[in-house]
């Protein structure tokens, strides 16, 4: 034990903070060093993902100059946007009262 050696103990008590500012300033330059190499941007502001963005976005434009804009469409019918085609009325019917439908499937399953 440190405190059972007189002279161990000298030695740590000259030596303790100069070793501790050591290491303290090898720490320091390593997180320094980590900061400047690190990539600190969000994964959306990569390269790869901006591209992808812009050729989604050129995708949905093109289909919206080609078949026309969906949000200017004044029928009550779903469509699909690429081809036009009308979904089932049976699905529209579900998809038109699925708030309901859950919460009747939730009072059935909790009552």
């Amino acid at each position: 034990m440190l405190t059972d050696n007189l002279s161990a103990l000298c030695r740590w008590m000259v030596a303790g903070p100069e070793i501790a500012r050591v290491l303290e300033e090898f720490q320091d330059q390593n997180q320094h060093r980590r900061w400047q190499t690190a990539d600190t941007r969000h994964h959306d502001q990569t390269p790869s993902v901006q591209a992808s963005f812009v050729k989604d976005v050129r995708s949905l434009v093109d289909i919206i100059e080609k078949m026309g804009n969906p949000f200017e469409e004044e029928s009550q019918d779903v469509f699909k946007l690429d081809t036009k085609k009308m979904v089932h009325p049976a699905t529209v019917e579900t998809v038109m009262n699925v708030k309901r439908i859950g919460q009747e499937q939730f009072e059935a399953f909790t009552g």
